[in-house]
């Protein structure tokens, strides 16, 4: 039973935490480190998650880490992760962040680091949409199982691999 920490602000961290609390991800304890503080209590209370501001001391104990960041901050967050040695031997990195590629986060964070990149669509908000995962070359049959296990509660989940104008792709799919 591994623990996840979702990155990032509401918005975003909403599409994966309200599964978590209500859905079949729920065996996944999440943990939500923002970077926002004015939404802190409101957040805790609303989706019964624990909320840090601190995103290292968060990721810190993670197995997997969601950044579901805009993707300005992807890579500032990252070297942030990668200086505070966060992220631990073997966690799982998955990133929804439009248009930030897998090699640009494994440039901050290491050749080792398994990562995944989800494309959740916007129907995923009401749990009737589709993610498109895409791994890394370090993510396996494992780590693709963990990410399809949190994604499906939100839809259908397809996996392909990482192309340009992947992103493009998410919208079309019904």
């Amino acid at each position: 039973r591994g623990r996840a920490r979702v990155l990032g602000q509401r918005g975003e961290a909403d599409l994966v935490v309200d599964d978590d609390v209500d859905g079949a991800a729920r065996r996944v304890p999440f943990e939500v480190g923002q970077v926002q503080r004015l939404r802190h209590d409101a957040l805790a209370r609303e989706r019964k998650v624990r909320v840090a501001t601190d995103n290292v001391a968060a990721a810190s104990a993670a197995d997997v880490v969601v950044l579901c960041l805009k993707p300005m901050n992807v890579i500032p967050v990252c070297r942030a992760l990668r200086e505070g040695k966060a992220v631990k031997r073997g966690a799982l990195v998955i990133s929804i962040a439009a248009g930030v590629k897998i090699d640009a986060i494994a440039a901050v964070l290491g050749e080792t680091v398994p990562i995944i990149r989800a494309m959740p669509n916007t129907p995923c908000a009401i749990g009737c949409g589709t993610t498109v995962l895409s791994a890394g070359t370090r993510a396996g049959e494992i780590q693709m199982r963990s990410a399809r296990g949190i994604f499906e509660t939100l839809g259908r989940v397809i996996e392909l691999e990482e192309r340009p104008n992947l992103v493009k792709l998410t919208k079309y799919i019904e």
